[in-house]
C-alpha cells in the first residue's frame, strides 16, 4: 500500500524544503508512522504487486527514515538509563561516605541487647568525676534549651514569611539537639544515681529504644542490684557511697572493691565511678580565693568572672551572719557544722576552736566568708576573712554526701534528655584526623575498651555532611568536640597515649604531666584523757541503735519531701522540711567538723599559706592508710576502732607550696592483642598490675625525679611552713581546754624540734590527693598545655575541663573549684 508512505514522504519533503531558511530539522513522528501503516497497508501491497517503481522507491525511502528514527530513539533511551544509572550510583557513594563518616565501630550496648540509635555525637566527654559531671549536664542542658528556643523563633519567622510571601521555613523541623556522650571507665555509684540511670535504661526498653533521645546506660553488673521490679517497693535505698560518715574506709581499704571504685596508683585515692573522687572524699566545701585567681594571671580568668560561678553552684545553709551573696538555688548542698542539728560540732572541734581563740588566732564563722563585715552586728573577735579557726561546709544533703553525681545524675526531671552516659568504658586514646587541609590535626573521636568485651571500640564525633546552618544560637555552627575530664593524673596519659606530650607526633608539648601539684600534708597525733576519751567515744558511737535512727531520719526526710504531700498541705518545701526529722547521728556526718586557716611568716600576700583540720579520731585517710600497712601490712585493712586507738588527729596542709611531682607517664603500649592471654594469668599478678591488664594499657605513677627518696618533692621553704605548723598546733594543744583533755605528743613527739623537726616533715610528709597542674593553662604552649579557652595547644577539637588546668593549686580544698572550671567551660564551649 504505497498511498500511506506517500502522505508521510510528501510531508518529510516539505519539511525538506522549509528547511533552507529556519534550518529546520526533518522527522516524521512515531505516531504519524503507525496512522499511515495502519490506514494503507493494503495500498502499499497492491502498489508492489503492480510494480509501481515510484511507489516502490517511496517505500524505501519511507523504512530507512523510521529506521533512522528508530535507531535514534534507541539511542536516547541508552543515554538516559546510563545518566540515570550514574546519579544513582553516585547518590549512593555520598550515602555510604557519610556513613562511613559517622560510623560508630562500638558495640558497647550489644550488652542485654541494648544498641544505640545515634551512631556519632556532637560531644564527647571523657571522665564522669566531678568536672565531667558539671561539664556534660550543663552542656547539653544548654544545647537543648538553645535548639527549642531556636525553634520557636524559626516558627515565627516562618510564620511571619508565610504570611507575606506563602514561603515555607524548611528548617523548622529538622533541628535536632545536638548530643552530649559522657564516658566512663568505672560503673559504681551512690544509689539514687545508679537507681536513675537504670530507670532510665528500663524506660527506653519499654519504648523500644526507639530513638526518642533519652539518656542510655550501659546494664552494667551494680546496675543490675536495682533491678526495676524491687524499685518501686524500697522506701530506703542506700549503698556506703551514700553515708558520709564512710569516706574515709572507702578510700583506704584494699580488698576486692577496691578496685571496682579505684585507680591503683601509689601514694593517691582516685576515684574511678560515676562521681569520680567525688563519691569518696571528704566532702568539705572550700571556695578559692579571689588572690588566687589574681596569681593564674591567664586571660578573663579573674576573680571578677570567676568568683560568681561558685555561688550558681551551690545552695547554703549555715551562719545567718554569712554574706547574702552565698549561692540560694545551686545543685550542690552546701551545710556548715556547727550551726545545724544536721551536722552537729564534734567534741574535739568544739575544744580546738576555743583553745585557738585562746592561743591568739581569731574565730571565723565561715570560711568561705571573704565579703563578711562587722555590720553583721557579730562578736568584734570574729575574722572578717579566712584566716581563723571555724567550723567547715560539707557537701551533704539530708544525711546523705552531696556529690555532684547525686547533684546532676539523680533526679529524672534534671537529666537532660540529649545526654548519653555510657560505663565501662576505659578511653585509651583519641583519634585524629591528620590528613586535613589546614596545619593542625583534627580530633575525630576517642578509642576505649571494656572490662567485659575483649578488643578496641571507637566512638566518633558527628562530622555534617553539609555546610553548618546558622541558627539562632549558632548551634550548627560549632564545631563538634572531644572534652577530657579524667582528672590531673588520668588526663596526661590520654594525651600522651594519643601523641601529645613532650616531642608527641601529633603536638609537641613537654608540659604534659609537669608541675604537678597538692596540698602536701603532715599529721600531729595527742592522746585523749579518759574522761575526755568516753566524750569521743560516745560521739562516734556506730551500732544498731545509731544506725536504726539513721534510717529512720533518712526515711523521714524522704516522706516530708514527697511532692504530693507538699501539694496536700499547700505549704513550701523548706517549710516541710524543716519539720522533718533530722537526726543524722554519726553516720549523716563525715565524722568531724573543725578545721583552722594560718598565714606563717613566709606567707607573702598575707593570704593563708597552712590549713588545720582537726579529726576526733586518726581518720584522714592517707594517715589512716600509712597507719593500717604499718600494723598489718599483709591485709591492708584497716581494724575497727579501739577505745585505745582514739586520739586527737590534726593534719597541717601546704596551701602553697614551692616543690611540683609530676605524672610518670607510662609508655602507650597496648595489650589488646594479647588480652586473653593475660586474662588467664591475672590470678598470678598483683591486683595494681592486673588492673593495668584489665584495662589494657599501662597506669601512670606519680613521682618526682628531683628527690627520689620522698613521696613528694618539697623545697626547704617548704619545709619551713610545714614545721612552723606544727609548732601552732602544739601552741593550740597547750592552752584550755585541749590542754585539759588531751595529754602526750603521739606524733611525732614532743622532743621532735628544730633540725629534727625538719627532717621529720621531710620524711613524714603525705600527699593530699588534691592533684593540680598536670595540663596547666596558658598562653605560649612551651610553658602550658592549653589556653585561656582551655583548648589543647596544635590540635583542633580538644578541650580539657579538669582540675590539670589550674595554673596554680587553689587555697584550700579542690573539688569546688573544680566545679567551677567545668561550669566556666560551658560557657566557653558555647560562646
Amino acid at each position: 500500500n504505497t498511498s500511506t508512505y506517500t502522505v508521510q514522504i510528501k510531508d518529510a519533503n516539505m519539511v525538506q524544503e522549509d528547511s533552507n531558511s529556519k534550518s529546520t530539522i526533518a522527522y516524521a513522528s512515531e505516531s504519524t508512522c503507525l496512522l499511515a501503516q495502519v490506514q494503507s497497508q493494503h495500498e502499499c501491497h497492491q502498489g508492489l504487486e503492480e510494480g509501481d517503481e515510484k511507489s516502490e522507491r517511496k517505500l524505501l525511502s519511507c523504512l530507512h527514515f523510521q529506521s533512522d528514527y528508530k535507531y535514534s530513539a534507541h539511542r536516547i533511551s541508552i543515554i538516559l538509563s546510563l545518566s540515570l544509572l550514574i546519579f544513582i550510583i553516585y547518590s549512593l557513594f555520598r550515602e555510604w561516605l557519610a556513613l562511613f563518616r559517622d560510623r560508630h565501630y562500638d558495640t558497647h550496648n550489644t550488652v542485654a541487647g541494648t544498641t544505640t540509635s545515634f551512631s556519632s555525637f556532637d560531644y564527647i566527654v571523657v571522665g564522669a568525676g566531678p568536672s565531667g559531671i558539671v561539664a556534660a549536664v550543663n552542656l547539653a542542658r544548654r544545647l537543648e534549651q538553645d535548639t527549642e528556643r531556636s525553634k520557636s523563633t524559626n516558627q515565627r519567622e516562618g510564620q511571619t514569611s508565610n504570611v507575606r510571601d506563602g514561603s515555607r521555613n524548611e528548617h523548622v523541623e529538622d533541628l535536632e539537639v545536638p548530643k552530649v556522650l559522657l564516658l566512663e571507665s568505672g560503673t559504681l555509684s551512690q544509689s539514687d544515681v545508679l537507681k536513675q540511670l537504670q530507670k532510665r535504661k528500663h524506660s527506653q526498653k519499654l519504648q523500644g529504644n526507639n530513638n526518642n533521645g533519652a539518656s542510655q546506660v550501659l546494664e552494667d553488673p551494680l546496675l543490675t542490684l536495682y533491678d526495676k521490679s524491687d524499685q518501686d517497693n524500697l522506701e530506703v535505698d542506700l549503698n556506703e557511697f551514700d553515708i558520709p560518715y564512710l569516706w574515709n574506709e572507702l578510700s583506704i581499704r584494699k580488698d576486692k572493691d577496691y578496685l571496682l571504685h579505684h585507680w591503683p596508683i601509689e601514694e593517691t585515692f582516685l576515684g574511678r565511678a560515676i562521681g569520680g573522687s567525688g563519691i569518696h572524699n571528704a566532702m568539705i566545701n572550700i571556695r578559692a580565693l579571689p588572690s588566687d585567681f589574681d596569681r593564674w594571671d591567664v586571660g578573663n580568668w579573674t576573680a571578677k568572672n570567676i568568683m560568681p560561678y561558685f555561688t550558681l553552684l551551690e545552695t547554703y545553709h549555715g551562719s545567718k551572719a554569712m554574706n547574702i551573696s552565698r549561692g540560694k538555688d545551686g545543685p550542690l548542698n552546701t551545710i556548715q557544722a556547727g550551726f545545724s542539728e544536721e551536722i552537729p560540732a564534734d567534741p574535739v572541734g568544739k575544744a580546738f576552736i576555743i583553745s585557738s581563740i585562746a592561743a591568739g588566732i581569731p574565730n571565723v564563722l565561715g570560711f568561705n566568708n571573704d565579703d563578711y563585715t562587722e555590720e553583721s552586728g557579730e562578736k568584734p573577735h570574729v575574722s572578717t576573712s579566712r584566716i581563723g579557726a571555724g567550723y567547715y561546709e560539707f557537701n551533704i544533703r539530708n544525711g546523705k554526701r552531696d556529690s555532684a553525681a547525686t547533684a546532676f545524675l539523680s533526679d529524672d526531671e534534671d537529666i537532660p534528655n540529649n545526654l548519653f552516659v555510657w560505663t565501662d568504658s576505659t578511653v585509651q586514646k583519641i583519634l585524629f584526623d591528620t590528613t586535613t587541609d589546614i596545619n593542625k590535626p583534627k580530633a575525630i573521636g576517642v578509642q576505649y575498651t571494656s572490662s567485659r568485651r575483649e578488643g578496641l571500640f571507637e566512638v566518633r564525633l558527628k562530622q555534617h555532611n553539609r555546610k553548618p546552618r546558622k541558627d539562632n544560637n549558632n548551634n550548627f555552627g560549632r564545631p563538634a568536640e572531644i572534652i577530657l575530664a579524667a582528672g590531673a593524673i588520668m588526663t596526661p596519659q590520654i594525651l600522651s597515649n594519643s601523641g601529645i606530650g613532650d616531642g608527641g607526633h601529633i603536638s609537641d608539648l613537654k608540659y604534659v604531666g609537669k608541675e604537678l601539684q597538692d596540698h602536701p600534708v603532715v599529721a600531729v597525733a595527742f592522746e585523749e584523757n579518759d574522761s575526755f576519751k568516753e566524750t569521743v567515744i560516745d560521739y562516734l558511737m556506730e551500732d544498731d541503735q545509731t544506725t536504726k535512727l539513721y534510717v529512720e531520719s533518712i526515711k523521714s526526710t524522704m516522706h516530708w519531701k514527697n511532692q504530693q504531700f507538699y501539694q496536700q498541705q499547700g505549704s513550701s518545701n523548706e517549710t516541710i522540711v524543716e519539720k522533718s526529722t533530722k537526726d543524722f547521728g554519726i553516720l549523716g556526718s563525715p565524722g568531724f567538723s573543725a578545721g583552722a586557716f594560718l598565714s606563717s611568716p613566709w606567707s607573702v600576700d598575707g593570704n593563708p599559706d597552712l590549713q588545720l583540720t582537726v579529726f576526733p579520731e586518726p581518720q584522714e585517710p592517707h594517715y589512716s592508710h600509712k597507719l593500717s600497712m604499718k600494723n598489718n601490712s599483709t591485709s591492708g585493712q584497716q581494724s575497727p576502732i579501739k577505745e585505745k586507738d582514739i586520739s586527737m588527729l590534726i593534719t597541717v596542709a601546704l596551701l602553697r607550696p614551692e616543690g611540683r611531682s609530676e605524672v610518670e607517664l607510662a609508655p602507650p603500649s597496648f595489650f589488646h592483642e594479647n588480652i586473653s592471654i593475660e586474662r588467664e594469668k591475672r590470678k598470678e599478678r598483683s591486683t595494681e598490675v592486673v588492673l593495668g591488664q584489665f584495662h589494657h594499657f599501662r597506669l601512670p605513677s606519680i613521682g618526682n625525679d628531683k628527690n627520689a627518696s620522698s613521696t613528694f618533692y618539697l623545697t626547704d621553704l617548704d619545709t619551713k611552713r610545714l614545721s612552723w605548723g606544727i609548732e601552732q598546733v602544739r601552741k593550740i594543744q597547750s592552752v584550755g581546754p585541749l590542754s585539759n583533755k588531751t595529754g602526750r605528743e603521739l606524733t611525732p613527739g614532743s622532743n621532735i624540734v628544730g633540725r629534727e623537726l625538719r627532717n621529720f616533715v621531710r620524711n613524714a610528709s603525705m600527699t593530699n590527693s588534691h592533684w593540680c597542674g598536670s595540663t596547666r593553662m596558658g598562653v605560649d604552649k612551651n610553658d602550658s598545655v592549653v589556653d585561656e579557652y582551655l583548648r589543647v595547644h596544635g590540635v583542633d577539637n580538644l578541650r580539657i575541663v579538669d582540675a590539670g588546668v589550674m595554673p596554680l593549686i587553689p587555697n584550700g580544698n579542690t573539688h569546688g573549684t573544680t566545679c567551677v572550671v567545668a561550669l566556666r567551660a560551658v560557657d566557653l564551649i558555647l560562646g
